[in-house]
């Protein structure tokens, strides 16, 4: 593993491309072509983990931060909170996702699956203590450089479905702002930061595989909970 801010970077990069988390099949295939609405609602619980309180995770990663590193993490946190408009509030975009399937708190709490608990969790473990702060810098990276891909898939499922424009909002928006946001992580915040301090880049190697790992982990799971039975039963017998 390169020691080298920049061969770090590129090294990142392939091992985030080359895994099988990069583009799964949950996502390529089955939320883009074949899920219908009551699949996108078990897995939209479950994403109910992560997406409503990554404004505050971002916010916790500021603190102790200097210079580009902080920077970064605050234009990113800018935008997750709408460039200051409320409305634009990314957990609220979020949340009208979730309104306009119908999922309230009672649904989440029946359809949450143990692998999302765990992938909730993690996020909030790392971001919590500071001794893990650059395995978060890794694991969020990575959380950043995959959303697009994934998300162009939500949204082509979505309106596939012809569900209504507004509730997919979020999921639209972060195609376009997490290219963006992907490529300036690996930039502006890992890159000088193993310049400083080679020995830095192998926590965030091991922050940016437990993402990796975990979100396969997450996705087959999805993939044969979701996808060889009828969404509808799947559903019911998750929320009984």
């Amino acid at each position: 593993m390169p020691t080298d801010g920049d061969a770090f970077v590129e090294w990142l990069k392939r091992t985030m491309s080359d895994h099988p988390a990069a583009v799964h099949t949950f996502y390529r295939e089955y939320l883009r072509d074949t899920a219908d609405i009551d699949s996108l609602k078990v897995f939209l619980a479950q994403e109910t983990t992560l997406d409503p309180r990554f404004d505050d995770i971002l916010a916790l990663m500021q603190v102790g931060t200097s210079g580009a590193e902080k920077m970064e993490i605050a234009k990113n946190y800018y935008d997750e909170m709408g460039c200051g408009e409320e409305t634009g509030v990314h957990t609220y975009l979020f949340s009208k996702t979730l309104d306009a399937l119908g999922i309230d708190t009672q649904y989440v709490n029946g359809a949450l699956l143990p692998d999302s608990r765990v992938s909730g969790n993690l996020s909030a473990c790392l971001v919590l203590s500071p001794r893990h702060h650059y395995k978060a810098i890794g694991y969020f990276g990575v959380t950043e450089y995959l959303a697009p891909r994934r998300f162009k898939d939500l949204v082509a499922g979505w309106r596939r479905l012809g569900l209504p424009e507004d509730g997919i909002a979020y999921h639209d928006l972060h195609i376009r702002i997490d290219a963006i946001h992907g490529r300036a992580w690996l930039d502006n915040v890992i890159r000088p930061l193993v310049d400083r301090d080679p020995r830095v880049a192998r926590e965030i190697a091991l922050g940016a595989l437990i993402r990796l790992n975990s979100s396969a982990r997450y996705l087959d799971k999805l993939q044969t909970t979701l996808a060889p039975r009828g969404a509808s039963a799947c559903a019911e017998s998750l929320t009984a």
